[in-house]
């Protein structure tokens, strides 16, 4: 039979908001592959599918969905759990009645671990190094040290077990079973049985929310309960024949697979509400999570879907980046993404320098050896879901190695009268920069009379363009009469100061007396 991947996007978020539905991306033909379990190794970029018909582990390109490797295990494969910290994975042998231990790194075949009647779920303990196996033909789990790779331990659970969970903080797991729901202690005894509902079947564990999600295959409906007490939250309602349930904390998600209506349902943990369901096609059988891509994988007798938990964009935003006017000939820019769901480190970048092509690249950048002129630069993030921002942070800046220059329009020796309002003469100027235009001018007054303290003007700066590169200038007089020496200096926009700036001399002068010339302005006595 022919295998077709197909590509969903799908919205999920933190907390409670409009999900964008579905859109399919791509569609990867696969010659004759069946999958029933479904694991993902975010790290290797690799995703592994018990193929039952031939009783093989298929080693799959999540990408392009091109097989890699094919590797032999036990009869009917099921369930496949992949462990990164061993670099190893398990895979539950229904009709082989064992569990298959192979070298995520070698593809070697490490153990074949008898464990009993149908194995059908796992889930694993790190921190005790118990992997945990339910056995659908002998109402019992079957404990695995994964140390020494053999078997510990079988639990009875009171009824058919459907699907396992760990809570790791307790040292506990929790096991979905016909009519209820059993808990196990780290000492491989039971401690809680309880009645659950019509036909509980899929199970997952939360630590966010310290909850159990178990869905009830007859009831079309998840149990939510508190793990702590198993009392219950809520009961949501979800599409018909729900089965096999994987938990995504990060996101607070929980997925759900409806074989009897073939789709799949989306919970929010948080609010404890269904918020979107997808159609898939034919018998959904696996489900499995990358937390670390924000990617859904769904094993189908036929294909496998591929979606993403995230289709919102981030934005890009500079952090530190030069100044719009620079002198300097190096630029540094730090930049950071953000969007609904990744953070931090969940983000790649791609740079992109004046008109060259976007490429891989990380905060910071720095930049050298420029020269003269105006310069973009320009950063997009791109998330762990795919998606990539669509308006990339842009900086423009300009530099500019060269001194502004300016000049006086009031002539040399020139008596100019400070009547002490708007109609006081000022000496005037011109000033003018090529590239980052003028800034300021400084006009600076020094009396001829020895001792005398320098006055500093106030500057007023009208430019005929808006880049500010040709600009006429005044500046006010100083109250004290007498003879000045006027120095002007001018900053461009990008620091770099005229010197040492033109100077001239003028002869300020006080107003003068006004004659009394009507009777109504003589003194009256």
């Amino acid at each position: 039979m022919m295998l077709v991947v197909a590509l969903v996007a799908s919205m999920a978020v933190v907390g409670p908001r409009a999900e964008a539905g579905a859109a399919r991306l791509a569609t990867f033909p696969v010659a004759d592959l069946e999958g029933w379990g479904v694991a993902v190794d975010s790290a290797a970029n690799r995703l592994y599918v018990s193929h039952t018909p031939t009783s093989r582990l298929l080693v799959l390109d999540p990408s392009t969905g091109a097989t890699i490797n094919s590797l032999p295990v036990g009869r009917l494969p099921h369930d496949v759990l992949h462990d990164p910290a061993s670099a190893r994975i398990y895979v539950a042998n229904y009709y082989g009645d064992s569990v298959s231990v192979i070298s995520s790194t070698t593809f070697a075949t490490l153990a074949t671990i008898p464990v009993g009647s149908a194995p059908h779920n796992l889930a694993l303990n790190p921190r005790t190094q118990r992997l945990y196996v339910t056995m659908y033909g002998s109402a019992a789990i079957g404990v695995v040290d994964t140390g020494t790779l053999s078997t510990v331990g079988t639990v009875g659970v009171g009824g058919t077990p459907y699907e396992v969970a760990v809570d790791e903080s307790r040292n506990v797991v929790y096991v979905a079973r016909s009519g209820g729901l059993t808990v196990v202690n780290g000492a491989n005894q039971v401690i809680r049985s309880i009645s659950l509902g019509y036909s509980p079947t899929g199970l997952g564990y939360d630590p966010v929310s310290d909850g159990l999600f178990v869905s009830d295959w007859q009831a079309d409906s998840v149990h939510a309960l508190d793990a702590a007490t198993l009392a219950p939250r809520a009961t949501i309602q979800v599409q018909r024949g729900p089965a096999s349930l994987v938990i995504q904390p990060e996101t607070h998600r929980a997925y759900v697979l409806h074989r009897g209506s073939g789709s799949l349902s989306v919970i929010d943990t948080a609010t404890m509400t269904a918020v979107q369901s997808l159609s898939l096609g034919f018998d959904p059988t696996g489900v499995a999570v990358d937390p670390t891509n924000q990617h859904v994988y769904v094993g189908r007798r036929d294909n496998i879907d591929k979606f993403t938990e995230d289709d919102v964009a981030p934005d890009t935003s500079f952090v530190s980046s030069p100044g719009r006017y620079t002198s300097s000939a190096s630029a540094s820019f730090a930049f950071a993404g953000a969007d609904d769901l990744s953070s931090g480190a969940m983000f790649s970048y791609q740079c992109r320098f004046g008109s060259a092509p976007f490429s891989a690249c990380s905060s910071p950048v720095a930049i050298s050896g420029l020269q003269e002129g105006t310069y973009t630069f320009e950063v997009r993030a791109r998330d762990k879901g795919g998606n990539v921002d669509p308006s990339p942070a842009l900086h423009t800046w300009t530099v500019d190695g060269g001194r502004p220059a300016s000049g006086f329009l009031t002539s040399r020796d020139s008596v100019l009268i400070n009547a002490g309002s708007v109609a006081s003469d000022a000496v005037q100027g011109t000033a003018s920069d090529a590239l980052s235009g003028i800034a300021d001018v400084s006009v600076t007054f020094h009396p001829d009379t020895p001792g005398g303290q320098p006055f500093t003007g106030a500057v007023e700066i009208s430019c005929l363009d808006e880049g500010r590169q040709n600009c006429s200038w005044r500046s006010n007089l100083p109250g004290r009469p007498g003879g000045y020496s006027v120095h002007a200096v001018a900053r461009d926009r990008a620091g770099n100061l005229e010197l040492p700036g033109p100077v001239t001399r003028v002869i300020v002068l006080g107003a003068a007396p006004r004659l009394l010339r009507h009777p109504s302005e003589l003194p009256q006595h």
